[in-house]
């Protein structure tokens, strides 16, 4: 799949966990050329053309919010029947998964795999966490997210836990850290990044102008 990377005002759905990085996901998306609307409860779906998942924060509060505004269902709705591309950013991009290691909720399981702590690397060393700054992407298949970005180009993370047992085809991008993990994920129209994109400058701008485009041509 192939889209331009030009926009006319697509509107963003933006979940507010009330945890997260609301502002300046939503500050990139206008920055691009979207509309952000911020989204607490199912009713403030319903025209949404792309939906953002934001992540900074506990897996078990990401989860229990979205549950506490009903809106899990809705957005599996929206998302896996009706088509709507998503884009999960850390926390984001985990709670899409079937389970983590840092709570006892279950995740939505639009990926399989679970979500773990980083522990050792592959020498048997411990791996210091919070993993945190700019580390390059090495793509392993195209996809319309990384579309014009250079293979190895530098992204901002800040996490302990990654994704973990991911289905190699819906892996896009790998960074190292201590051992190789997934760190760009696409299921069909199912977008995930364990960096923060709204922080990673250039790249970052680029990656949300194309998740837009995405939405614009879906």
């Amino acid at each position: 799949m192939t889209v331009a990377s030009e926009t006319t005002s697509v509107l963003v759905a933006i979940i507010n966990f009330g945890i997260g990085n609301f502002g300046s996901v939503s500050n990139m998306v206008r920055r691009v050329g979207g509309t952000p609307s911020e989204v607490t409860w199912p009713s403030e779906l319903k025209d949404a053309q792309a939906i953002i998942l934001p992540g900074v924060g506990s897996f078990d509060a990401g989860v229990g919010t979205m549950r506490e505004h009903g809106l899990e269902r809705p957005l599996s709705d929206r998302i896996l029947m009706a088509g709507v591309p998503v884009l999960g950013i850390c926390l984001g991009m985990q709670i899409m998964a079937e389970r983590s290691e840092e709570g006892a909720l279950p995740g939505l399981g639009w990926l399989p795999g679970s979500v773990i702590r980083f522990r050792t690397n592959q020498d048997g060393e411990t791996i210091r966490v919070p993993h945190i700054g700019w580390n390059a992407v090495t793509k392993q298949q195209p996809s319309p997210l990384l579309e014009g970005i250079e293979d190895g180009s530098e992204f901002y993370f800040v996490h302990s836990y990654h994704l973990d047992n991911a289905d190699t085809s819906a892996l896009v991008g790998v960074t190292s850290y201590g051992l190789d993990f997934p760190s760009v994920i696409q299921k069909g129209r199912i977008f995930g990044t364990q960096f923060h994109p709204e922080k990673s400058q250039i790249w970052g701008e680029k990656l949300f102008r194309n998740f837009l485009a995405v939405a614009q041509h879906a």
